[in-house]
C-alpha cells in the first residue's frame, strides 16, 4: 500500500492542475464578453412533446401532470394538431404527460415523463444560467 501513495498523489496533482486550464485567468475576466451570460436564475423552461399525427388522430388530447403520472396532479389539458409541442413550465420539476390515440375502436394511452433543469456555468466571479429543456416522446410505435 505504501508503494501506491506516490502514484495516488501524482494522479491527484495532475487532475487538479488540469482542471484549472479551462478557467479564464484574472486578465481574461476583464476582457470576457458577458453578453451571452444570463445571471438571472430562470424560473421557466420548455417541455418538448413529440406526438403522432395521422388520419385517425388529426388532433391528440394531451394531459400534463406535475410529478409522476400516478399522482394525478393535473396541470394542463391540451388538444394538439402538430407532431411537436413546446409547453413552458416551471424549472427543476419532473412532469408526466399522456396522449390518447384512437386505433379502430380502441383507445391507446401513451405515457412518458421528463425534467426541465437549470444549467449553471461559472465564469470568473459570475454564474451564468441556462435551461436544459425536458423531452417527452409520446409517438405511437410501428
Amino acid at each position: 500500500m505504501k508503494n501506491l501513495i506516490p502514484y495516488i498523489l501524482l494522479f491527484l496533482l495532475i487532475f487538479i492542475t488540469n482542471c484549472d486550464d479551462d478557467l479564464p485567468s484574472v486578465d481574461d475576466c476583464y476582457d470576457y464578453d458577458y453578453s451571452d451570460c444570463n445571471t438571472s436564475k430562470p424560473t421557466e423552461g420548455d417541455l418538448i412533446i413529440k406526438l403522432t399525427i395521422n388520419d385517425e388522430n388529426p388532433k391528440v388530447p394531451i394531459t400534463i401532470f406535475k410529478g409522476n403520472y400516478d399522482n394525478k396532479d393535473t396541470l394542463k389539458k391540451i388538444l394538439h394538431d402538430d407532431e411537436l409541442l413546446r409547453v413552458s413550465l416551471k424549472v427543476e420539476e419532473y412532469y408526466s404527460v399522456t396522449a390518447k390515440y384512437k386505433s379502430g375502436n380502441k383507445t391507446i394511452t401513451a405515457v412518458d415523463g421528463g425534467n426541465i433543469k437549470i444549467i449553471k456555468r461559472y465564469v470568473c466571479d459570475s454564474v451564468c444560467y441556462g435551461v436544459k429543456e425536458g423531452k417527452v416522446d409520446l409517438r405511437l410505435k410501428d
